[in-house]
């Protein structure tokens, strides 16, 4: 029942169309059980000296006419009949199907939309592999489970209206057959009980598959670096073996349902028919009745085994309902007021930040301003929280304590996309997505024209190498980018951030990757964007920095220093001792590598 309600909560409205293949599916139900039941007048009549006065007292008070209705009306009635009950059962298979479908499309749907409206603290805690396990593979299984479930209620309802003919025509041997279904129904439910465990484990073992897979070709160019190939693979091949012995176990118990369930209701019906044939006085209502016992133990097989089913489902549902629930009640949440432009500054006022599940802060009442229309660097070691302040001015995440101002506005109050839209963002995390590199730029700006795509790539000095590339802007750049060095990504990752025209520019170690004349390049493209819009780079190095009006030293989550950058170099304090160590690093690579 917990799986039943559980599917009924995924299950979007309108629900109209469970109700119709209900509705079909107990409608051609009801007809086979009148078509089998005319059956008996049909071979009263054909017996010599037998008339129609030889049906059941019961059916005939119900079906008076019946009785004095010709044979050859009769046989017609009952082909209708057939024709009719498959007519439905065609209608009710075909809607079902297109349930299927729609069913497994809107959960996809829902939960991709979900995935993609969820915070990044989201997927802070989250397998990405798992998740698209999901998404792929347990959507699909979850979507047959609404199948298995509307099959059943079909089949409780053929249940029903044969049970009700069998109790018109001998309700004490129907209700002894009953009692014999009963006692076969529980014990192979007491046979098959495992298999809710072992759908649950399945699932498990298959999500754990689906990470590594991802992480395999996420990681491909490290595996190769590292010489991982056959490890990764001894450790596939074994999560792959237990998703086999997983699945096989779960269709082995279940499968112990059929076949068992067949043999057993096999030996009630002769059991019936060895009764009967010594005490019924009519043969056409005994075979009557063995018919429509034949076709309830029939129905009652396929319920158990729709049930069955659907315990072994129940954790492929399960993981469907706990990432539906958790993206729809994760969004980021939006404001109502539209952003348009950052006047005066971008103000960080006593603002403290934790991860979900640390207990360490990453940032710790933190304040400062970064001035509108002015190049502000934001340096320190590594996990000082210098990547944390750039998602937070980008809204990935909220703070835990504190405010973030643009101008007078707290972030939250701004309606969160027209905030992001006026954002420009290149990372030291490049990604770029499997198409042309022309359409990688202009996903930072869909009204882009070919001219202004063109120009940005210039301002980030990238048109050179990509008019060399075998098919210029219409390269395929491959999976994230592979086809490319890492500086060809960075450049295309800064040209889509400038072709955004962004109010504010964040570049979190965007030039990395570059060498230095490409980024004295870079410097030169920042120098005369200032004044246009409000710059943020996070870097290390002197070159990048020292373009910077203003700048903010963070360590340990805390602003240790800030000032302009003649004025910081000249206090023999943090930032100082950064670029001191800074090139004591440098100068020791630079003598390792001569060494070598």
């Amino acid at each position: 029942m917990l799986t039943i309600w559980t599917l009924w909560h995924l299950l979007r409205p309108p629900r109209w169309w469970f109700a119709a293949a209900l509705v079909i599916g107990a409608l051609s139900s009801l007809t086979e059980g009148i078509g089998i039941t005319l059956f008996i007048p049909i071979l009263t009549r054909l017996q010599a000296g037998i008339d129609g006065t030889e049906l059941p007292s019961i059916l005939q008070r119900i079906l008076p006419s019946i009785a004095r209705t010709q044979i050859d009306t009769l046989v017609l009635v009952v082909l209708a009949l057939v024709c009719l009950k498959n007519l439905l059962l065609y209608g009710n298979r075909a809607l079902l199907a297109w349930m299927d479908g729609a069913t497994g499309h809107d959960l996809r749907s829902r939960i991709f939309d979900g995935l993609m409206s969820a915070p990044l603290s989201f997927w802070d805690r989250r397998d990405p592999g798992k998740v698209l396990d999901t998404l792929a593979n347990e959507s699909w299984r979850t979507a047959q489970a609404f199948q298995h479930l509307s099959g059943s209620l079909v089949q409780a309802c053929t249940v029903a209206v044969l049970t009700v003919l069998l109790l018109l025509i001998s309700w004490k041997l129907t209700v002894v057959a009953a009692l014999g279904l009963a006692v076969i129904s529980a014990g192979i439910r007491l046979g098959t009980r495992p298999v809710k465990l072992l759908g649950e484990h399945a699932v498990r073992t298959n999500a754990e598959l689906g990470a590594r897979m991802w992480d395999g070709v996420a990681g491909i160019r490290s595996i190769h670096a590292l010489s991982l190939e056959a490890d990764k693979w001894r450790r596939f091949m074994a999560v792959s073996g237990q998703v086999r012995k997983a699945f096989l176990r779960l269709e082995l118990v279940a499968g112990v349902a059929h076949p068992a369930s067949e043999v057993l209701h096999a030996t009630l019906l002769i059991g019936v028919l060895v009764w009967l044939l010594p005490h019924s006085a009519s043969a056409p209502t005994t075979l009557v009745f063995l018919l429509l016992l034949f076709r309830l133990q029939q129905n009652v097989s396929q319920l158990q085994s729709s049930w069955i089913n659907l315990e072994g489902l129940g954790g492929s549902i399960e993981e469907v309902r706990e990432l539906v629930d958790s993206t729809r009640y994760q969004r980021s949440q939006s404001g109502v007021m539209p952003f348009r432009t950052l006047a005066d500054a971008l103000s960080f006022e006593a603002v403290t930040f934790r991860y979900d599940g640390e207990t360490r802060a990453a940032l710790n009442d933190v304040s400062f301003r970064i001035p509108a229309r002015k190049v502000t660097a934001i340096v320190g070691p590594s996990g000082a929280g210098k990547t944390t302040i750039v998602h937070l001015i980008c809204r990935f995440y909220d703070v835990s304590a504190g405010t973030i101002r643009a101008d007078r506005h707290p972030l939250p109050g701004l309606e969160i996309n027209s905030w992001r839209q006026r954002i420009g963002l290149a990372s030291q995390d490049t990604h770029l997505f499997s198409t042309s590199v022309r359409e990688n730029i202009s996903l930072g700006n869909h009204r882009a024209t070919d001219d202004q795509i063109v120009r940005a790539a210039m301002l980030a000095d990238a048109h050179d190498f990509i008019s060399q590339l075998p098919d210029g802007y219409e390269t395929l750049v491959g999976e994230r980018g592979l086809r490319l060095s890492g500086g060809q990504r960075q450049r295309i990752a800064l040209a889509r951030a400038f072709v955004r025209q962004p109010d504010i520019l964040l570049l979190d170690e965007a030039t990395n990757a570059l060498d230095t004349t490409t980024e004295d390049a870079i410097s030169r493209t920042l120098r005369d964007m200032e004044g246009q819009c409000t710059i943020v780079v996070v870097a290390h190095r002197t070159s990048t920095i020292s373009t910077a009006d203003h700048v903010i030293v963070v360590d340990e989550g805390r602003v240790v220093q800030q000032g302009a950058p003649a004025d910081l170099m000249e206090s023999d304090g943090p930032f100082f001792e950064l670029f001191r160590v800074h090139r004591s690093v440098l100068k020791s690579t630079t003598n390792l590598c001569g060494t070598a």
